[in-house]
């Protein structure tokens, strides 16, 4: 899945590219990301903190208890 995200704020003007990969593996699904074009107000570490985040509270809803 190809995501095109416009960012109107100043200090993230412009357009970033996320590349979601799922990819099936035993036992559950490898997901894969990759940005290009990241705003340079975003550091990539806290990209890839927030991209964390994002996948724990995914996991949280699709994983069983």
């Amino acid at each position: 899945m190809v995501e095109r995200i416009r960012f109107e704020a100043p200090d993230r003007a412009g357009e970033m590219t996320v590349a979601t990969t799922l990819t099936a593996v035993p036992g559950g699904t490898q997901v894969s990301i990759a940005y290009e074009n990241l705003p340079p107000s975003i550091s990539p570490q806290d990209n890839e903190e927030g991209t964390r985040q994002a996948l724990a509270r995914l996991a949280e809803l699709v994983e069983p208890s």
